[in-house]
């Protein structure tokens, strides 16, 4: 998406098992500490944003796209300014 941001879609994927994936990045992440060029741990972090739509992948048309883009985007803007290492979910995108 742009710098340090990616985009995982997870198409037929309900809720429930969506933000379980999420939390299990989140998790993952923290425990498995990034080694310098010298070989100095250093702990990552990952925030994510997500945006549950129930409308059928094959019928999305580029502006509902790019609006359930926008709408993860702000989640992860939520979940950065919230303290980081977290998930928040923006349900019910149209």
């Amino acid at each position: 998406i742009g710098g340090e941001e990616f985009l995982i879609a997870l198409p037929g994927t309900a809720m429930e098992e969506a933000g379980q994936v999420a939390e299990r990045l989140c998790r993952v992440m923290e425990q498995q500490p990034v080694l310098l060029a010298d070989g100095t741990p250093i702990l990552v972090t990952i925030s994510i944003g997500m945006a549950i739509s129930a409308v059928p992948c094959g019928s999305a048309s580029a502006t509902f796209v790019t609006d359930i883009v926008g709408q993860a985007d702000r989640a992860l803007m939520k979940s950065k300014s919230g303290g980081r290492n977290q998930v928040t979910i923006i349900r019910d995108a149209a």
